[in-house]
């Protein structure tokens, strides 16, 4: 005997007529809420460990943009014919998490004292600080917090492809085969030296072709072209293109880094199309999760706190290492161990944790959602709560009509335009370096030398160059835990050349690393004469005594 069980229809809403949008209830995608989920403790990972493996692993970067694409898809098809409103109220979701993040940077850059060099750092005045505000280029880091800084070129992406989305959309509709390869054959020519690629520009012209096409693969999910695809197809396309992939990267490694496919364009930019091609037409159903609460909440929070937990990590990073580096308990711990990474990994977690119950609300917030400073739910019913959203759906209005195809490309141009001159604006008289990486790096205040990386002729100026973040660093130390007891400096002696040992960040170098050449803290960027970490000491004068 079967029994049917017959649930009242849900009365659909009214269509929505020009001015009076509908309201419409959206449930989450566990799967791909578990994709970014996932993407952001692999990039957390990667902060910390390092590894060429891990990119390999799982392309974190290439994912978090695909998902962002869909995002904006859907977005902007609920608001047909009027793409600034998708552009206003996206800008203030993704900006307000990175602003408040700037509150507490930047004053901490300038109370430990804005220094920069070849190497790290960039000059700060009112129209870098500009970048700030509009992240169209990297916002300024100090020497010392030049690591916090380096996850903004995330931000710096994602608003480029949001200002480019109303247009590259119709286009990807139109001609998704000639979109897909536009990105691609950018970084192509830029990798054989056809298209160079330098500076703040060439920074963000080749991120912007690196994921462009993984952005566009958000489109296509969001559109229902990939799921219908043969799964076989798929991942035959697919394990092709990351093949490809890694074969640039060893026929053509980075002289820093080798293989890494994160410091090799062309090969990141095979490698997370074909992975994330393959993820996204997977897209199983997740309904175990239904008897997983726990994991079930736990994807829930992290989605809902995505930007600041991505935001605060490297910060993290390095409260973890002064932390650990000031307790007597962990100090005398090997830093190079595995346990010694493992506890800087755990406490980055657990000060990552006291940055969401600080500063996540500003999510919240931006999202026009009530701010809660704790996001657990404390029972499924609220599970299920957060795991749904309005969406407010638009009708298109009576002059989009006589809309012309050139229109999305005329509002992209507008778009470019304006922000090209506040670009120009910001950067003009200024010596602002680009990024010397292409991708995600590794936070420099953990890294661990790659054993297969040999040294570049150039060192000082290649993807992975270490800076000496001591002087701020102890500076910081000393406003938050006191000036040091040791033994004071000789007079007359500077600091840099009485330590006996050494430091990189707050880790002891190993004895071959004891003579390499450093750069000292500098407000210019003009070069540094190179000094000995183990110098001698310059002879004193003679002790005077005087007699009353």
């Amino acid at each position: 005997m079967t029994t049917t069980v017959v649930r009242p229809q849900q009365p659909s809403p009214a269509p929505a007529t020009e001015g009076h949008p509908t309201t419409q209830l959206g449930t989450r995608d566990r799967y791909i809420d578990s994709l970014l989920s996932l993407a952001l403790i692999f990039v957390m990972t990667y902060h910390v460990f390092g590894g060429r493996w891990l990119p390999i692993m799982f392309p974190a970067m290439g994912i978090m943009f695909a998902l962002a694409g869909s995002v904006i898809a859907s977005s902007l098809d609920r608001s047909p014919g009027n793409p600034w409103r998708v552009l206003k109220e996206r800008s203030i979701s993704l900006l307000s998490p990175m602003w408040l993040f700037g509150l507490v940077a930047v004053p901490t850059m300038l109370v430990a004292g804005w220094t920069h060099s070849q190497t790290a750092g960039v000059p700060l005045n009112w129209r870098t600080l500009l970048f700030w505000v509009v992240p169209i280029s990297d916002p300024p880091g100090s020497k010392f917090g030049d690591d916090w800084v380096t996850p903004l070129w995330y931000i710096r992406s994602y608003l480029w492809f949001l200002l480019l989305s109303p247009a590259t959309l119709w286009l990807f509709r139109h001609w998704p085969k000639k979109m897909m390869a536009l990105p691609v054959s950018v970084v192509l020519l830029s990798a054989l030296g056809l298209f160079p690629l330098d500076g703040r520009s060439g920074d963000v012209i080749l991120s912007t072709a690196m994921f462009g096409g993984c952005w566009m693969l958000g489109f296509a999910h969001h559109d229902n072209k990939i799921r219908p695809l043969p799964l076989a197809k798929v991942l035959l396309g697919g394990a092709s293109l990351m093949a490809l992939g890694l074969v640039w990267a060893f026929t053509h490694p980075d002289p820093v880094t080798g293989w890494d496919i994160g410091d090799i364009p062309m090969a990141n930019t095979l490698y997370c199309l074909g992975a994330v091609l393959i993820l996204l037409r997977l897209h199983p159903g997740l309904s175990w999760m239904d008897k997983r609460v726990v994991i079930d909440k736990l994807v829930t929070v992290v989605t809902s706190r995505a930007m600041t937990i991505y935001l605060w990590g490297n910060f993290a990073i390095f409260l973890a290492i002064t932390l650990l580096d000031s307790w007597s308990v962990t100090s005398n711990l090997d830093q190079e161990s595995v346990v010694g990474y493992l506890q800087m990994y755990l406490a980055s977690w657990l000060i990552i944790i006291g940055c969401v119950f600080l500063f996540g609300w500003c999510e919240d917030l931006a999202a026009r959602r009530p701010p809660r400073i704790n996001p657990w739910p404390r029972s499924k019913q609220q599970l299920e709560i957060m795991g749904t959203r309005e969406m407010l759906t638009f009708a298109r209005p009576t002059w989009s009509a006589g809309v012309t195809p050139r229109h999305p490309v005329i509002v992209a141009s507008c778009l470019l335009a304006a922000a090209g001159a506040v670009w120009v604006a910001g950067l003009a008289g200024t010596n602002t370096p680009g990024r010397t990486a292409t991708g995600d790096v590794q936070s420099r205040y953990a890294l661990v030398p790659r054993p297969e990386a040999k040294p570049p002729a150039n060192l000082g100026q290649g993807n992975g160059q270490e800076s000496q973040p001591s002087e701020g660093l102890a500076k910081l130390k000393a406003a938050v835990f006191g000036p040091d007891k040791g033994t004071p400096p000789a007079k007359g002696i500077p600091p840099a050349l009485t330590n006996s040992t050494p430091t990189q960040g707050s880790r002891v170098l190993p004895p071959v690393a004891a003579n390499a050449r450093v750069d000292l803290l500098t407000t210019t960027t003009a070069p540094v004469p190179p000094v000995g970490v183990l110098a001698p000491a310059p002879a004193l004068p003679p002790p005077v005594t005087t007699t009353p």
